[in-house]
């Protein structure tokens, strides 16, 4: 059976490294880069991120909960550039402020990530993970 990676981190808790060792090289880069990238982004953006997790997901890069503020990354996204890792992070954060993909969401990412178009994952959602 494969071993679920899932890692969850409170801001006064964000290890610099996570994981046991049949994982700890598959989340390295993500749980590396996600910590500042969350503190930079909550400063940019005016918001509070109380919890975030890096997890396997089979057909996401991440997810975000409205109503608790938790983000949910994609243990895959280690595998990634730093400038996609960040796309997906201020995605996830922009949900915040609004829940679908509409014109306010995408002005919001114009916004704040001009090239935000370029920095997104080449892998389609419904192959994540696979």
């Amino acid at each position: 059976m494969a071993s679920v990676s899932c890692y969850t981190f409170r801001p006064t808790s964000r290890p610099r490294s996570a994981g046991s060792a049949s994982t700890a090289g598959t989340a390295s880069n993500s749980d590396r880069l996600i910590p500042d990238l969350v503190d930079r982004w909550e400063t940019k953006l005016d918001v509070t991120v109380p919890k975030w997790t890096i997890r396997r997901m089979k057909t996401k890069w991440g997810s975000c909960n409205r109503e608790t503020h938790h983000l949910w990354f994609n243990v895959e996204l280690a595998k990634s550039h730093p400038d996609c890792l960040e796309y997906i992070v201020v995605h996830e954060m922009a949900h915040y402020f609004e829940r679908n993909h509409g014109e306010r969401f995408t002005k919001l990412l114009d916004s704040q990530l001009p090239d935000w178009r370029t920095r997104r994952p080449s892998t389609q959602w419904s192959s994540v993970g696979s």
